[in-house]
C-alpha cells in the first residue's frame, strides 16, 4: 500500500506546483488520478487524499 500511497502524495505535491505557476486568472484544477487499485484501502486512500487537496486549493466566494 505504500507504494500508491507515495506515488500519489509525489503526483499532488507536483500538481499543486503547477497549478501555482498558473496565472491566477485561471479557473480549473485539471487532475489525474490512477484508474485501477490492488485493493480497496488503496481506492479508499487516492479517494480521501484527492477530496482533502480539492478542500484545500477550492474557494468559495460570496456572490450575495
Amino acid at each position: 500500500m505504500m507504494r500508491p500511497a507515495i506515488y500519489l502524495i509525489t503526483f499532488i505535491k507536483k500538481l499543486y506546483k503547477k497549478i501555482q505557476r498558473q496565472s491566477h486568472e485561471t479557473q480549473k484544477i485539471n487532475m489525474e488520478v490512477p484508474t485501477m487499485c490492488k485493493s480497496r484501502k488503496d481506492k479508499d486512500f487516492i479517494i480521501c487524499s484527492t477530496i482533502d487537496f480539492l478542500e484545500q486549493n477550492i474557494k468559495i466566494k460570496n456572490y450575495e
